[in-house]
């Protein structure tokens, strides 16, 4: 067996430090739960849909027909 084998102990601190630096990298980016970006200028995208507080395509598209 080489000297170089990994084994659980190294995984879950491997695993524990990698999460530790994603939930600094979402804080910085201003992310949350489930991918909803916070921003101040979502009600001023035509395809930020306020119910869901998602980018929808198919919220813009209904919008798009109504305002014709």
């Amino acid at each position: 067996m080489p000297d170089d084998s990994i084994n659980l102990k190294d995984l879950y601190e491997k695993t524990i430090r990698i999460e530790a630096l994603l939930e600094k990298l979402v804080e910085k980016l201003g992310l949350t739960d489930g991918n909803i970006i916070k921003s101040e200028a979502d009600d001023e995208s035509p395809f930020f849909n306020p119910e869901t507080k998602l980018y929808d395509y198919g919220y813009y598209k209904k919008n798009r027909r109504e305002d014709k």
